[in-house]
C-alpha cells in the first residue's frame, strides 16, 4: 500500500529533479500500479498524523505525520529513507529506513 500523499511527494521531487509534468504525471500513473491499495487522507488518519506527532521526540514534518498515519491505520510497516521518520516512538509505528538515497 501506499499514501496518497506520497504519490505527490514524487511528483513533486521528479519536477525538482528536472522532470516535465507531463513525464511525472506519466510515471505516477505508472507507479501507482504498483500497489494493492492507495491509502485516502481522511479525518482518522488527519488526527493519528497530530497524535504520532505529539508523541515524536522531534519536529515531524505534516506531510510526513500523514504519511506514518496511513501505515499505522493500515497496521503496515513504513518503509522510507526520511530523518524525519527516524525518531518515530516505535510502539506507534513499525518502520524500516532504507539505505540513503543519492545526495540532494
Amino acid at each position: 500500500m501506499i499514501a496518497s500523499l506520497t504519490l505527490t511527494e514524487l511528483g513533486r521531487r521528479m519536477r525538482e529533479l528536472g522532470a516535465a509534468d507531463s513525464e511525472a504525471e506519466r510515471v505516477l500513473s505508472e507507479y501507482e500500479l504498483l500497489f494493492n491499495e492507495v491509502v485516502p487522507l481522511d479525518a482518522g488518519i488527519a488526527k493519528a498524523a497530530f497524535a504520532i506527532g505529539c508523541r515524536t521526540p522531534r519536529r515531524l514534518p505534516l506531510a510526513d505525520a500523514l504519511i506514518a498515519a496511513a501505515a499505522q491505520a493500515r497496521d503496515a510497516v513504513l518503509v522510507h529513507r526520511d530523518e524525519h521518520m527516524r525518531p518515530l516512538p516505535p510502539e506507534l509505528v513499525r518502520q524500516r529506513e532504507l539505505a540513503p538515497g543519492p545526495s540532494r
